[in-house]
């Protein structure tokens, strides 16, 4: 990424939350190349990954998480995303087994992945 995107990206975030908190259901989007319909606004949400995490915490969707994974098995906590993730735990501290997911009753799994 070039330095000079990164102002426009900041630019860009507040209309994401705004898009976030505003979206019309139901949404389809791209999933790895496939379309992927999500029917209603995730209410049970998880999120795996330090920087998924930071990104839903900088929609401002802590309410509609019920947990994160793949973090303390990775990274280290900064004291403010200790903040931001306030009581939210951590089902997994790398990789969630699809048992925690339904002991969450998750609606919504957000991960990243990468391609070979």
């Amino acid at each position: 990424m070039k330095w000079s995107v990164i102002p426009t990206l900041f630019l860009l975030l507040p209309m994401a939350t705004a898009n976030a908190t505003n979206t019309r259901y139901p949404v389809t989007v791209d999933n790895c190349g496939s379309p992927l319909t999500i029917e209603k606004r995730p209410t049970r949400a998880v999120f795996h990954d330090i920087n998924m995490t930071d990104m839903a915490f900088s929609l401002g969707l802590q309410k509609s998480m019920v947990g994160v994974t793949g973090i303390t098995g990775w990274y280290k906590m900064s004291p403010s995303f200790q903040q931001l993730l306030g009581n939210i735990p951590e089902l997994a501290p790398k990789y969630p087994s699809l048992e925690k997911l339904i002991a969450a009753q998750a609606d919504f799994f957000f991960a990243a992945g990468t391609t070979a």
